[in-house]
């Protein structure tokens, strides 16, 4: 991934990235929304108005754009967008998507992750390591009892890291299935035979300000290749 930081700048790795996906891979885009500041402006002015809004969330809605305009073949300003059943952004649109292209977007604090796919649905979710209050009542809503149990005999600071890699599990689960986190964690149970089709990986690293982030990715089907790209 050097031409990401060389002279040719990012946008072509973008091209390329788009061009070469094939159906047995999975990419997933992780943004530095802090190194984008300076281009704010032109980033922003790529969105509808009512979805310019200054800071990260912005900027992560820009970035989607431009990476999925890349994959499309299309300018940033011609994906159209619409919203699931349960919430979930999805393309309005077959047209200049022949190939079925599906992506799903997470952000935590100054990072954002992108996952982009053909012909089958994903999610991810990404979460800095932080203190969570009220973590053993978040569990018991959304955890199965046995993973409860393990969080509680865990010492405070593994147990709020163990709690995020399953919520970042649970989420990108949730948000792959389509079913949304309050579907999910009420109807588990009934739910969980069509949830096997869907395959979850983690992926963990240390940012540039030395904050660890943990994150997961959800596909429906297992994918052989798993791409990593970083933006800018």
């Amino acid at each position: 991934m050097e031409d990401f930081r060389g002279d040719a700048g990012v946008l072509p790795a973008v091209f390329h990235a788009g061009s070469s996906l094939a159906a047995s891979m999975l990419d997933v885009w992780r943004v530095d929304l802090r190194a984008l500041y300076a281009h704010e402006s032109v980033l922003l002015s790529l969105l509808p108005p009512a979805e310019a809004t200054p800071g990260e969330r912005g900027l992560s809605r820009s970035v989607s754009r431009l990476l999925l305009g890349a994959y499309l073949e299309c300018s940033p300003g011609d994906v159209v967008l619409d919203v699931g059943a349960h919430g979930k952004p999805n393309l309005a649109h077959r047209q200049g998507n022949a190939r079925d292209l599906r992506f799903n977007v997470s952000r935590s604090g100054s990072i954002a992750l992108v996952a982009i796919a053909l012909g089958r649905d994903i999610g991810v979710d990404v979460e800095r390591m932080r203190p969570v209050p009220k973590l053993v009542k978040i569990a018991r809503r959304y955890f199965s009892p046995e993973q409860c149990r393990q969080l509680e005999q865990l010492d405070s600071k593994k147990r709020d890291e163990e709690f995020l890699r399953l919520w970042s599990r649970f989420e990108s689960l949730s948000k792959a299935s389509g079913y949304g986190l309050q579907l999910l964690g009420a109807k588990r149970k009934m739910l969980q035979p069509s949830m096997q089709r869907f395959k979850t990986r983690d992926v963990s690293w240390f940012g540039r300000e030395g904050g660890l982030y943990l994150a997961s990715v959800s596909t429906e089907g297992d994918v052989q290749h798993l791409r990593c790209w970083s933006f800018p």
